[in-house]
């Protein structure tokens, strides 16, 4: 990925890397999403390892609570993006890829 790839390019790229294939849907059945939050870890309280904002998807038992999500337009670069935004202060970036 270089700073000209497009969000559709980068999408594509990574569903060959990962090997989804065509019976799971096409490159055009999926967006680039960038996500804006809080890693926390494992030892938080019952209610915040509930919300429906959160996932256990990172490493050490701990997750990630989304403040921001926003569909990257297929056009857009985001690898720009990451140069010209940076999230406020305590929060990280993340992209995910979701089907539209």
């Amino acid at each position: 990925a270089t700073p000209r790839s497009t969000a559709e390019e980068l999408v594509r790229e990574a569903l060959e890397r990962y090997g989804v294939g065509p019976e799971e849907g096409s490159p055009r059945d999926f967006v680039l999403c960038d996500v804006v939050g809080r890693a926390h870890s494992g030892g938080g309280s019952a209610s915040s390892s509930s919300s429906s904002s959160s996932s256990s998807c990172c490493p050490g038992g701990g997750g990630w609570e989304v403040e921001h999500l926003r569909a990257v337009g297929d056009q857009e670069r985001p690898l720009v993006l990451l140069d010209v935004w940076k999230p406020k202060e305590g929060c990280g970036r993340r992209f995910e890829i979701r089907r539209r």
